[in-house]
């Protein structure tokens, strides 16, 4: 992929799924040691629904959970821990890959002690694109022109459409891998349109993981090439353009 001037990426996040489930407990004794390293570490809570039949009616109730940890690495890097998962989350501005590898290591000598790295069920690289595409001269844009994957609308469509989402999930036997795209309208301004293109590329693990977190590292770097590949394939030499 080009080391572009001006890349459109919104947030690049890295993440691994596990099939243990931690409990409410677990994730406190997480966060008690995650302050003693970074600092002020929010707990962000969920709600949980249960419905009981009780003298023969049904009724529902509502009990406050945690759900993950949220807390900053550095700046522009934050990271997630959930009873399920550990992600890493790199903001705008991002400037290149081996940014996530120290903060990655440093962090997950933590979580190693409560996420089972041999139940790991999925690593995933997913990056978030904002593309702003100026209106010129015109206040029309024709989308085909920047992507070449888009919802397309009928001539005779009976409505004026108002936004749109295009999603592809697709299977690389070669890479061992899955991915997801979608393409989304996002925002309208003054000057420009503002479409999402989101890739979400990633391995899974049916039965389990059998190596270290350092044997991880290929993984994700033939997961990130993949993910630059999509990336090309999504867009046009005009949408090239605006990123120089």
């Amino acid at each position: 992929m080009p080391k572009y001037k001006k890349p459109p990426i919104r947030e690049a996040i890295i993440e691994l799924r596990f099939n243990n489930r931690l409990s409410d407990e677990q994730l406190k004794t997480i966060k008690s040691e995650l302050v003693k390293v970074y600092g002020i570490v929010d707990e962000i809570m969920g709600a949980k629904f249960e419905l009981k039949v009780e003298h023969k009616k049904i009724n529902s109730y509502q009990k406050s959970q945690l759900e993950r940890l949220e807390f900053n690495l550095e700046p522009n890097l934050k990271a997630r821990i959930s009873k399920e998962s550990v992600s890493w989350h790199r903001l705008a501005p991002y400037d290149s890959w081996e940014e996530f590898s120290e903060p990655m290591l440093r962090l997950w000598r933590i979580a190693e002690d409560f996420h089972d790295l041999q139940k790991l069920s999925r690593i995933g690289v997913r990056m978030v694109n904002d593309i702003g595409i100026p209106f010129g001269d015109s206040s029309a844009i024709d989308l085909e022109d920047f992507f070449t994957v888009l919802t397309r609308v009928p001539d005779d469509f009976p409505a004026r459409p108002i936004g749109f989402t295009s999603h592809i999930q697709s299977a690389h036997d070669q890479e061992k891998a899955q991915s997801s795209i979608s393409v989304a309208s996002h925002r309208v301004e003054a000057t420009a349109v503002h479409i999402l293109l989101n890739i979400d590329v990633f391995r899974i693990y049916q039965d389990g993981y059998e190596g270290t977190f350092a044997e991880l590292q290929p993984v994700l770097e033939t997961l990130r090439e993949l993910k630059n590949k999509l990336f090309e394939s999504c867009i046009t030499d005009a949408t090239r353009e605006l990123f120089k």
